[in-house]
């Protein structure tokens, strides 16, 4: 699961790492797409199908002391590297992930518990930070931490979202752009999932609309 534990002579103290990946490594949830998208999920803090040993660690008043007084000196850091850091990584993260489709073949991939990508490179850039603005917002809460952190903010421009079922146009919403949906305020959707016709993944009410988008009933495997 990626973890790397390694005890150093003389010293009674485990250590871990490096991580190579976020998922097992820290406790997350092995193929629960909502969790995934979701930065609001808690799953990192509860015992949800993942290993457990993250979270029995936080219900450990001193391991919550100290990941708050780390998150307290060093969220105006964090902050900066979500707002301004991403900006400047964007040609490295580019290649990045071109690279990892080629090694993955990421668009041939059709299951249910992906999701978050977006039919532009500069998209997929975005969405990133929405996900680490908001989350950072929502961990500073489940520590206690008081601080001033930023908030993801759309362009301004508004987005066509249509979904359709076979030729037949079920509703057609005007989005703006960083929000998200809430299917339950839509009878007409209620009752089935969706997913895009570009990629053929599940769409889930968690991801920020950032472009024009059509959704159809989803059918596993595409």
């Amino acid at each position: 699961s990626s973890n790397f534990y390694y005890k150093m002579r003389g010293d009674d103290r485990l250590y871990a790492g490096p991580a190579w990946d976020y998922d097992g490594g820290f406790g997350e949830s092995i193929h629960q797409g909502s969790d995934w998208i979701n930065p609001l999920q808690e799953v990192l803090r509860d015992d949800h199908d993942q290993l457990e040993w993250y979270s029995i660690l936080n219900k450990n008043p001193e391991f919550r002391k100290e990941v708050a007084k780390v998150l307290y000196d060093n969220l105006e850091e964090i902050d900066k590297l979500f707002t301004e850091g991403i900006d400047s990584y964007e040609e490295l993260l580019k290649e990045a992930f071109y690279c990892e489709n080629i090694r993955w073949k990421w668009t041939d991939v059709k299951e249910y518990y992906r999701g978050g990508d977006y039919q532009t490179w500069e998209n997929n850039v975005r969405y990133l930070k929405y996900f680490c603005e908001t989350r950072l917002k929502e961990i500073c809460s489940w520590y206690e931490v008081e601080g001033t952190t930023s908030s993801f903010e759309g362009s301004g421009e508004y987005h066509t979202v249509t979904f359709k079922e076979g030729d037949k146009e079920v509703i057609k919403l005007l989005v703006n752009d960083g929000d998200t949906i809430d299917l339950a305020s839509y009878p007409e959707l209620e009752g089935k999932s969706w997913m895009f016709t570009y990629f053929e993944e599940l769409f889930y009410e968690y991801l920020p609309i950032l472009e024009d988008c059509e959704l159809i009933p989803y059918k596993p495997g595409g």
